[in-house]
């Protein structure tokens, strides 16, 4: 079912929940999700038609499975329809951009619980800019928590690398 999204000057029919990008060129589809084709100032933006799944028809949106501690979980909605999805390790679910974010990022995820570790307060050098530190993670070789104004983000090494806590970097293994 096609209508009527957002429009200006041009009267373009869309896939229900998708944005017209006047900007796509053949043979690109000229619908995106809103998060990546905002609404122009001149734009009308039509009522969210949902579903018992799903905010609107198309979509990146919250799961009801989303815990503060397990906040990687996301539904993506295609046609009314929840498809349950799970972030990348070590990233959590922005519902204001629609995306997997650093869970520091991320405010109804509680970052330390979602991935077990509390980085110390954050720093910078005698220059004023941030200090970001490495610190291993027991057990893991090849996985490792980088700590950035005080967040965590967990951080994999290269193919053919391992993290080694003697410098706080991947090393060739």
């Amino acid at each position: 079912m096609f209508i009527l999204l957002c429009f200006s000057a041009l009267f373009v029919a869309v896939s229900y929940g998708l944005h017209f990008n006047p900007e796509a060129k053949w043979p690109t589809y000229p619908c995106g999700y809103p998060s990546d084709v905002p609404c122009g100032a001149n734009d009308v933006p039509q009522p969210a038609r949902s579903t018992q799944e799903c905010p609107h028809e198309y979509g990146f949106f919250e799961s009801p499975l989303a815990t503060r501690s397990d906040c990687g979980k996301y539904r993506q909605c295609v046609e009314g329809v929840a498809i349950e999805k799970v972030c990348p390790s070590g990233l959590a679910f922005n519902p204001e951009s629609g995306r997997c974010d650093w869970p520091a990022l991320v405010p109804a995820c509680d970052a330390e619980a979602f991935l077990g570790y509390s980085c110390p307060p954050g720093s910078v050098d005698e220059y004023g800019y941030d200090i970001t530190e490495n610190f291993g993670i027991p057990g893991k070789c090849y996985s490792f928590i980088a700590c950035h104004r005080g967040g965590a983000r967990l951080l994999t090494c290269d193919l053919g690398f391992k993290f080694d806590v003697s410098v706080n970097r991947c090393v060739n293994s």
